[in-house]
């Protein structure tokens, strides 16, 4: 197991812009809500309290299936790796101290840095997963998210605690928090067949 807190994580503009434009279902974003964007990011950035833990198992030892039936990838499973993320409780608790900070759209621009701050926290649990995965002639496959009636199940064999996530009706708390299956498949095999 392997759990990691507080890292750096570079959050980039353009990307949380974009969130924020899907968010609001608009082309542009208005120029005064262009302005508070950067004293926003600044401000809320201070909140982001990246952690990941991960685990790899071997693949017998997991009944969990992600999102891929491809029997081709699931005939070279060497193990999979449950991985779970966030950003932290501290972000939405700042954000609840004051609703209207930057104005009506202000829990739409907590909600694009925090996505924002997730996917940047799952790069580079990735990162690291990959190295691992290479060193043992492996590659790592996405899966897809976990569903989440395996969550209780996970968290028996897995202290999320440790990255303060808990468990509230099969929901991950806090609420910016994911939990991933990675599938290891062996690039012998692969090397092999060609």
């Amino acid at each position: 197991m392997r759990k990691i807190k507080n890292f750096k994580i570079h959050l980039r503009d353009r990307e949380i812009e974009r969130a924020l434009k899907t968010l609001m279902s608009v082309e542009r974003l208005p120029e005064e809500f262009l302005q508070n964007l950067p004293e926003a990011l600044h401000f809320y950035s201070k909140s982001i309290r990246p952690s990941i833990l991960y685990e790899t198992f071997p693949k017998e030892s997991l009944n969990l299936e992600g999102k891929t039936d491809e029997k081709e990838i699931l005939s070279k499973l060497t193990a999979k790796t449950v991985l779970f993320a966030s950003v932290g409780k501290e972000l939405e608790e700042e954000y609840k101290k004051n609703e209207t900070l930057y104005g009506s759209n202000t829990q739409e621009i907590v909600s694009s840095i925090a996505v924002e701050a997730l996917q940047q926290c799952r790069k580079f649990a990735l990162r690291l997963i990959n190295a691992q995965a290479q060193e043992e002639d492996n590659e790592i496959l996405p899966a897809g998210e976990i569903a989440s009636q395996n969550y209780e199940v996970l968290q028996k064999l897995l202290p999320i605690d440790k990255i303060d996530i808990s468990l509230q009706n099969n929901l991950l708390i806090p609420k910016y928090s994911i939990c991933e299956l990675l599938y290891w498949t062996s690039l012998k095999k692969k090397r092999q067949i060609k």
